[in-house]
């Protein structure tokens, strides 16, 4: 988890440098490290798919992600748009996870501008 937090802050940090750190620039890397191009094995999934099927450890990681609520509400964007964006970025990679169809390319693409675009 320590890992997958420090790839976030590391995105976050790229947003910033780029753009600036407006409104909407956490969630924007929330996103970019979600939608890693040519990645299979994201930071978040190198950190949860060990705690599949383990309770205690999946309560401990809620704790620990607490942050990700925390963030997401202090990036300058109203709180139903950040929340449905995380949200929407879990799903995305969760999906994968769980046996669920994947997006095709396009629609993967049209996706993540659909949220970069509620960041702004």
């Amino acid at each position: 988890m320590e890992q997958f937090r420090e790839e976030l802050e590391a995105a976050y940090a790229r947003e910033c440098e780029a753009h600036g750190a407006h409104p909407g620039a956490w969630l924007r890397a929330y996103i970019a490290l979600t939608f890693c191009e040519g990645e299979e094995d994201t930071a978040l999934h190198r950190a949860l798919v060990p705690l599949a099927g383990q309770p205690a450890l999946l309560e401990a990681l809620a704790q620990a992600q607490v942050f990700l609520l925390e963030r997401a509400e202090a990036d300058g964007v109203p709180a139903g748009a950040a929340h449905a964006v995380r949200l929407a970025c879990d799903g995305f990679w969760l999906a994968e996870l769980t046996g669920q169809p994947r997006l095709s390319a396009a629609q993967t693409q049209t996706l993540r501008e659909a949220l970069t675009a509620w960041t702004r």
